[in-house]
């Protein structure tokens, strides 16, 4: 499986298409989503996806300063999974 990870000046979050999100998976408040896109953060929701999936293969995106990932909309339990 091939995906994105993007980093800012700060902190990264890996992009996950909902789709491939395991229906129990529990992830943190400061995770992000955008459209049908979840932003899973780095310290913990990303470390468990990857765990899950095996064989991911990265690719890593830099973003000088502040991402705009930060202003998508925090995830919520409730987005039906």
């Amino acid at each position: 499986m091939k995906l994105v990870m993007f980093h800012d000046d700060g902190h990264g979050w890996l992009q996950v298409k909902k789709e491939n999100l395991p229906s129990d998976m529990v992830i943190s408040p400061y995770s992000y989503k955008r459209g049908l896109d979840v932003y899973l953060e780095e310290d913990v929701d990303a470390l468990v996806f990857m765990m899950a999936h095996g064989g991911v293969d990265l690719q890593h995106v830099y973003q000088a300063g502040s991402s705009p990932i930060r202003n998508y909309e925090s995830f919520s339990q409730n987005w039906n999974l």
